[in-house]
């Protein structure tokens, strides 16, 4: 829903992953990353998806130090299932 709205529910809820959209409130933005460095901290063993349309080297690079799956949109269906059979997470068939 927004930034704020986020944080709370990663601060007090636990998770089997989560799934972050790197501007999801906007261009220009990179509010998915900040919620996705909040994540990691509290929650340090748990899957992370960064997805966005609009990748760059830095947002790789950062992704990579904090230990993120990232994706770059389009995502094919079969690919997100794979990644998250990777990461432990059981998925039924696609179809």
């Amino acid at each position: 829903e927004n930034r704020s709205s986020g944080l709370a529910a990663i601060g007090q809820n636990s998770h089997d992953l989560y799934l972050f959209d790197l501007r999801f409130s906007g261009v220009g933005s990179q509010e998915g990353l900040e919620l996705a460095r909040f994540a990691r901290k509290c929650n340090p063993n748990v899957p992370i998806f960064l997805m966005t349309a609009w990748g760059s080297d830095e947002v790789e690079n950062e992704a990579d130090e904090l230990r993120l799956r990232f994706l770059e949109k389009p995502i094919e269906p079969e690919v997100l299932i794979e990644l998250l059979r990777d990461a432990g997470i059981p998925v039924g068939p696609l179809y």
